[in-house]
């Protein structure tokens, strides 16, 4: 993953992490996700009304919510093949590689820090 050569002076917003977390989950591979899903994702993620956004805003289970919301809702559309993909794909990050209920962290690739003003 890249690492920051300069860091926010401000913790990153709920757009900036929800981004930072797709664009690693997408360039890991653990999802074939790209920069085009991002509006979809973001989207889909502001759709969750589930228990996974109670306790804070953006959760490992309310990522992949959106990932799934956002394939069948818009990627289901046009490509089904595609949709059965992300949502396999969202599935895998619940548990393990080896398949016990602790995962690897979320995968993240921080955007790009605003030039201060």
């Amino acid at each position: 993953l890249r690492v920051l050569d300069e860091m926010p002076d401000r913790p990153f917003s709920e757009t900036e992490l929800l981004t930072g977390i797709f664009q690693g989950i997408g360039k890991s591979g653990a999802v074939s996700i790209n920069r085009n899903d991002w509006p979809g994702l973001l989207a889909a993620h502001t759709k969750d009304q589930s228990g996974a956004v109670e306790v804070a805003p953006v959760t490992r289970a309310s990522v992949i919510n959106a990932i799934t919301r956002h394939a069948h809702e818009t990627v289901g559309r046009t490509d089904p093949l595609r949709q059965m993909e992300l949502e396999r794909e969202a599935g895998a990050l619940l548990v393990s590689a080896r398949g016990n209920a602790n995962p690897q962290p979320l995968p993240f690739w921080p955007p790009p820090v605003p030039a201060a003003p």
